[in-house]
């Protein structure tokens, strides 16, 4: 290579000889190669180093993307050395002069001379001047460069370190991509492409780990590491290592490490350590999902005949649905779903809900499992209990209805029918059937009260009972509220029977005069409790002083008082079964006004007996044998002790007569406590209106103490009388006296009450046996023309027919009986000669031994039967007619 001179030159001017521009020409060629190869070399040597960095860095810590972003910056900077090299070796060292100036630097003669030669050359000036002279100096220096090796004043060269450090470090690398081929290109990768996020190479290779982990809150919960099976180094331990905490060691379990992460309730993060493995994951607590909400839509079975699906709500764990049912179950969680299973039966999941299929509901369990998006799932499995339930049977039942009861058949009973059931109610009823198998046709019927639907679940109507209204002749009747739900094959369900006695007036009547036939008697009893309570507290009272101070006394009197309360207590019972008789008897027509008047007052009388006056009596008792002495020591005083002061300067009304103070004599003397104060005024003259009032004052009592006034300031005011002290004892017998009087007098006109009453029912029951007589005629005649002259080839109705009347005269031989004993006994206590007369004709006519013949000639002569029974019936009804006179006193 030739060193480069002007072209434009003459060709007479000098040159620079060819030896000296070939030593320079050689010159450049070695500073050109050594600096460019030094330049290179470094370039190199950065792009190795750079990747041993990054390589080496990335086996203890995944380098942040910055830094390999720096790394390959700085390279890429070092690679600017080789334009710089050649700019500044190359482009600037290309002509001799330049050559020159960079020899002098080095070998500073000679490159002094060379610079000199080199313008003298290219100088046209110079060489006008003197030819000869330039041309020898040129010569002169071209022959001492001859012999000088321009490369050894050649800039100092790095050559050889950079090329050692090439060297090195491709030696390095090389190995590394021979041994760890994977590493070294994945390191080669992350520094040739550092913007780009390439995942950091491992020898150590886990299972893919989330960014952020999510915890149950304030739960302790295992984690688990699981080493990749492209592992190449699988360590004994791994660490967790959370902020605040020690760190957690687990050893290697086959190909996990199980890590327990203490409760956490606030966000934190940690780093797991495996080998040249690590990673920071975000730590998030967060309440685990629960169920907000569960529902099952139930599709009741058809004969239920409710088309709408039922929603219940199930959160309580059981499912109890009538057996036959459908269902399809629906829950809703409190966040957001990933997934959801049903008995491990995978279910669809809409945002945070999710639903089963419809299914049959049969006894078992469902389990239902949900996991969230963070992926927790709940606590525990919602357990749900399914509990098919047979079909409960309508209940019924009545409000105001009694269960049992003496009726008139004209008698309306209000009350109210109540049913229910577990879906609807489809009709209740009411149904009777008679109780008296002596009758041919005992009443039975029902009635509907009334009708329901599919979605009533419940009836509760006003219904009424009347045995004429359902056409019930009177008798012993069972009735029952019955009621219907919509299950096939089931059939009614009847009530608790009510039994009802019904009864025609007359009957009733009867009734309640043997009631209170009853309750008369127990009345008397009472009454004679009452007298023996008397006698003995009589025999009490006249006992010695030395006699009523014994102990054995004194508990004597506590037991008459304990006894007197008693009594009381049993007349106040009677009492109010009296009055429940008396409202049942105010119900029939056929028993008189004035009789029941005259009861309402008998009870009233009695019930003030019971309530005030025999308590009175008790208390006086037990009042007495608390007392330290139990009857009067002595004499009572003529007169009652008085306190007080009379500051009157007259005596007020003047004195009384005589035979008033003998009077007053006899009368138990009460203490009084009296002042009277005087007066200006003067005393008036006795009135005898008010002395006559004074006179007729009633029994002495004991009473606050009072203050009088002399004189005519107002009206007379009277002095209270003294009275004598009274002991209790005393008291109690002379209440009990009066109270027995009462009782006395009552028990008589109770007595005259029943004899009018029972006359009463002599009349009624005589009607009712007439009446029976003709409705065995008539019964008879409306089968006469199937049963007359005909003996053994009647037809079973008929025979039963006939046989059913002949018991009914069985039967009133028995009654008429008994209306001629009760007519001997009324005739006994009364001796009323219409009655005599009638029974003397009953007698004479030998009723009894008739009505026994005509039992026996129904089933025979039906023809004569049914003349004798009219006879009979009209007997009956002439012999009532003549009784009812002396019996209509209550009428």
């Amino acid at each position: 290579m030739s060193v480069s001179t002007p072209s434009d030159r003459r060709p007479d001017l000098l040159r620079v000889p060819d030896s000296l521009k070939q030593q320079l020409a050689s010159f450049r060629g070695r500073v050109w190669l050594t600096k460019m190869a030094e330049a290179l070399a470094l370039a190199v040597a950065a792009v190795l180093v750079a990747f041993l960095v990054v390589f080496l860095v990335d086996r203890l810590w995944d380098t942040p993307q910055w830094i390999r972003l720096g790394i390959f910056v700085a390279t890429v900077a070092v690679w600017l050395v080789v334009p710089w090299a050649l700019h500044r070796w190359v482009w600037r060292h290309r002509r001799m002069d330049q050559l020159a100036r960079l020899l002098r630097v080095r070998e500073p003669n000679i490159g002094d001379q060379l610079l000199g030669v080199i313008e003298l050359a290219e100088s046209d000036t110079e060489q006008a001047r003197s030819r000869t002279l330039c041309a020898a100096a040129i010569e002169q220096v071209a022959e001492t460069a001859r012999h000088r090796d321009f490369s050894e004043a050649a800039p100092q060269s790095r050559v050889k370190l950079w090329g050692t450090v090439v060297a090195a470090t491709a030696c390095i690398a090389a190995v590394l991509f021979v041994a760890a081929g994977p590493a070294a290109r994945n390191a080669w990768a992350r520094l040739a492409a550092p913007w780009y996020d390439t995942p950091r190479y491992t020898f150590t290779r886990v299972q893919p780990l989330a960014d952020n982990y999510v915890v149950p809150h304030g739960e302790t919960v295992a984690w688990t590491v699981t080493l990749d099976q492209a592992s190449q180094w699988a360590p004994e331990r791994a660490t967790l290592e959370i902020p605040g905490l020690p760190p957690n060691v687990a050893r290697l379990d086959g190909r996990d490490y199980k890590f327990e992460l203490p409760a956490r309730t606030a966000p934190t993060e940690m780093l797991v350590r495996v080998g040249d493995f690590y990673r920071t994951v975000s730590l998030e607590p967060k309440l685990r999902p629960e169920l907000v909400g569960a529902n099952a839509e139930v599709m009741l079975p058809e004969y239920l005949q409710i088309p709408e699906a039922i929603e219940e709500d199930v959160r309580s764990g059981t499912l109890s649905v009538v057996d036959g049912s459908r269902a399809t179950l629906t829950a809703k969680a409190s966040r957001e779903l990933a997934s959801a299973s049903i008995n491990e039966q995978t279910v669809k999941v809409a945002v945070d809900s999710f639903s089963s299929a419809a299914f049959a509901v049969q006894s078992g369990q469902m389990l239902l499992s949900w996991k969230d998006r963070d992926g927790l799932e709940g606590r525990a499995p919602f357990e749900l209990t399914l509990k098919p339930a047979a079909d409960e049977p309508p209940s019924v039942v009545s409000q105001d209805l009694p269960r049992q009861a003496i009726l008139l058949d004209s008698e309306q009973l209000n009350f109210k029918a109540l049913s229910a059931d577990d879906f609807g109610v489809k009709q209740l009823g009411i149904s009777w059937k008679g109780l008296d198998d002596r009758l041919t046709e005992p009443a039975a019927g029902e009635k509907v009260i009334a009708v329901g639907g599919p979605q009533q679940s419940s009836l509760q109507v006003p219904a009424t009972f009347s045995a004429v209204s359902l056409g019930i002749d009177p008798q012993p009747i069972e009735v029952r509220l019955w009621a219907e739900d919509y299950l096939p094959d089931r059939g009614r369900i009847y009530s608790a029977p009510h039994i009802f006695f019904v009864l025609t007036p007359d009957q009733h009547a009867v009734w309640i005069t043997n009631q209170m036939s009853k309750w008369h008697r127990a009345s008397l009893d009472v009454r004679d409790r009452e007298m023996r309570l008397y006698e003995r507290n009589k025999q009490l009272r006249e006992l010695t002083p030395e006699q009523l101070a014994d102990e054995e006394l004194r508990q004597e009197l506590r037991k008459q008082a304990a006894a007197e309360s008693s009594n009381g207590r049993r007349l106040s019972a009677l009492t109010k079964a009296g009055t429940d008789l008396l409202r049942q008897a105010s119900r029939n027509p056929e028993i008189g006004v004035g009789h029941l008047d005259r009861w309402a007052e008998m009870l009233q009388i009695l019930d003030d007996i019971s309530a005030n006056r025999m308590p009175s009596v008790a208390d006086l008792l037990d009042n007495a044998s608390a007392k330290p002495q139990l009857a009067r020591a002595g004499k009572p005083k003529e007169s009652g002790p008085s306190a007080g002061k009379n500051r009157g300067k007259g005596g007020g009304a003047g004195g009384e007569e005589e035979e008033d103070k003998t009077a007053e004599k006899d009368k138990p003397k009460i203490p009084t406590i009296v002042d009277m104060e005087s007066s200006q005024q003067p005393p008036d003259e006795a009135d005898p209106d008010k002395e006559q009032q004074k006179k007729k004052s009633g029994d002495p009592r004991l009473t606050l103490p009072v203050t009088t006034i002399a004189g005519p300031a107002g009206p007379e005011q009277e002095q209270p009388e003294e009275e004598d002290a009274e002991e209790p004892v005393d008291q109690a017998i002379t209440e009990q006296k009066d109270l027995l009087a009462e009782f006395e007098k009552i028990a008589d006109e109770l007595n005259t009450l029943l004899a009018n009453m029972e006359g009463s029912t002599l009349v009624k029951r005589l009607k009712a046996a007439s009446r029976e007589q003709n409705q065995v005629a008539e019964r008879i005649g409306s089968r006469i023309d199937s049963v007359f002259g005909t003996r053994t080839q009647t037809e079973k109705e008929d025979r039963e027919l006939l046989k059913a009347l002949a018991e009914v005269e069985a039967t009133s031989v028995e009654k008429i009986s008994y209306i001629m004993d009760d007519m001997q006994a009324y005739y006994e206590r009364r001796r009323m000669t219409q009655f005599k007369s009638v029974l003397d004709e009953m007698r004479g006519s030998e009723v009894l031994v008739a009505l026994e013949d005509l039992g026996q000639e129904i089933p025979k002569q039906q023809g004569m039967s049914i003349a004798q029974a009219e006879f009979w019936s009209d007997n009956f009804d002439r012999w009532a007619d003549d009784l009812v006179d002396p019996a209509s006193g209550g009428m």
